[in-house]
């Protein structure tokens, strides 16, 4: 229906505006385009297809709220035109309404169920509202009238890259490339699934092949960076960022992983350096100051460092592991209010994180919450049994509760685990000690009570 016949002589004054619309559009310039357009309209307004391209040069322009009040104009003057309604769902999706954007998808189906369509955008509308199987349920439904529609497959493996099945996404995005060797992105996205799935060869095989095709690419090339950093090609990573930093010399995210990798190489002030620019250039990228806050550390200046630290916390992110490393930081410099944040918000993003609850249970300890301090104790023993550090303070938090003999218990077992600590040999000693004590201060008492 792209600037269809719109129904009237080209020498028509509608007409004349309609195609000089046209050749606009094809030449992208969206903005004059639209001027003529609405001239036709003024001169036409009871024409649909002029509506409807209105909707789709809105659609060009990034401007979907517009473009679905021309499309719901032409769909007004046309009748139920699937194509239209297809249209005016797909917006819906992008503005964010998807219950909308599903209530018109269902209405399509019912009109026509064999519109393929109205199952295939349903997949990217259940799969953005995190009903996962309804998405799966339409893909099977699409499959029935179209088994070889590549949207449809690169749509479900969106979803089942979404709740984490790699190996389900790559299956998916590779049936798309035998299907539409043209299809955007679809090296990468399988790049993607590789690389979520451990196999950082072949997800390096397929980022290549897609940068090949989109050599200018800036997320496709920081992503092949990351994956040769993980790999531990670490001088090819480096050259993948600085070629970022040609194509954009803005770009805050090129200096920011510059900088991890010149604190791998321990190259301490040129890691700083790039750190700095990436937070000059971008106050809001994630880590950086965390960061930053450790190299102001290593060089004894604490009181930048706590400023930089709580400078992250105000960020919002999903790095438990980071939230954890900021908050034994913050128990360093004593600021266990800030340090008990820090193991909240990890908690809430990986709750079987044991590491949280260990320090929760130092910071209770320290502030004589003895009794909360075993609790997070305990949570991080069912997490981690063999970790040496929970057990020797858990056994310590006991001792000052006077109950030795739980103790001993704990640091028998730690001691199990690491026979050559010295400490611990020396702090089950005295457990063994206290709870012999213990138990012969019950029997003179029994002896006494007789």
């Amino acid at each position: 229906m792209l600037f269809e016949d719109s129904g009237f002589s080209s020498y028509d004054s509608a007409g004349e505006k309609a195609q000089r619309a046209y050749e606009l559009y094809e030449d992208g310039d969206y903005r004059q385009s639209l001027l003529y357009i609405e001239e036709a309209i003024k001169s036409d307004p009871t024409n649909s297809s002029l509506h409807f391209n209105k909707g789709l040069t809105f659609d060009s322009l990034g401007q979907f709220e517009r473009a679905i009040e021309g499309y719901e104009a032409a769909s007004e003057l046309a009748g139920y035109d699937l194509e239209i309604l297809n249209c005016i769902g797909v917006n819906y999706m992008r503005i964010g309404q998807h219950d909308k954007a599903i209530e018109y998808f269902e209405n399509m189906s019912a009109m026509d169920p064999m519109y393929e369509p109205s199952y295939c955008n349903r997949i990217i509308a259940y799969c953005e509202i995190g009903k996962h199987d309804l998405a799966e349920q339409m893909f099977y439904m699409a499959q029935q009238i179209d088994e070889n529609c590549p949207m449809c497959f690169y749509n479900i493996g969106n979803c089942f890259f979404a709740k984490g099945e790699y190996e389900k996404a790559k299956y998916c995005w590779q049936r798309v490339l035998e299907l539409d060797e043209e299809h955007p992105q679809i090296n990468y996205r399988i790049g993607q699934s590789c690389w979520c799935g451990g196999e950082l060869d072949k997800a390096k095989e397929y980022m290549f092949a897609e940068i090949r095709q989109n050599p200018a690419d800036i997320e496709v090339i920081r992503d092949i960076g990351l994956v040769l950093f993980e790999k531990g090609e670490i001088n090819s990573a480096c050259e993948k960022f600085h070629r970022i930093l040609e194509f954009d010399d803005g770009c805050g995210l090129a200096h920011y992983y510059l900088g991890e990798i010149y604190l791998c190489k321990q190259k301490l002030d040129k890691a700083k350096q790039h750190f700095e620019k990436a937070l000059e250039l971008d106050r809001e990228i994630v880590g950086c100051r965390y960061r930053l806050a450790q190299l102001e550390f290593e060089s004894g200046d604490e009181r930048a460092a706590l400023r930089l630290l709580r400078g992250e916390l105000d960020l919002s992110h999903e790095d438990a592991d980071m939230f954890v490393s900021m908050g034994s930081m913050f128990m360093i410099f004593g600021d266990f209010d800030c340090a008990t944040h820090c193991m909240v918000r990890a908690v809430g993003i990986d709750g079987d994180n044991a590491k949280c609850y260990y320090y929760l249970g130092l910071i209770s300890a320290i502030r004589d919450r003895n009794d909360d301090a075993c609790d997070f104790f305990d949570q991080s023993l069912e997490l981690d049994p063999d970790n040496v550090s929970v057990l020797r303070d858990y056994a310590i938090v006991l001792l000052k509760m006077k109950k030795p003999l739980r103790a001993a218990r704990l640091l028998s077992a730690a001691v199990e685990l690491a026979p050559d600590d010295r400490q611990l040999k020396a702090i089950s000693v005295t457990a063994k000690v206290a709870s012999g004590k213990q138990y012969l201060g019950r029997i003179a008492k029994k002896m006494t009570v007789k």
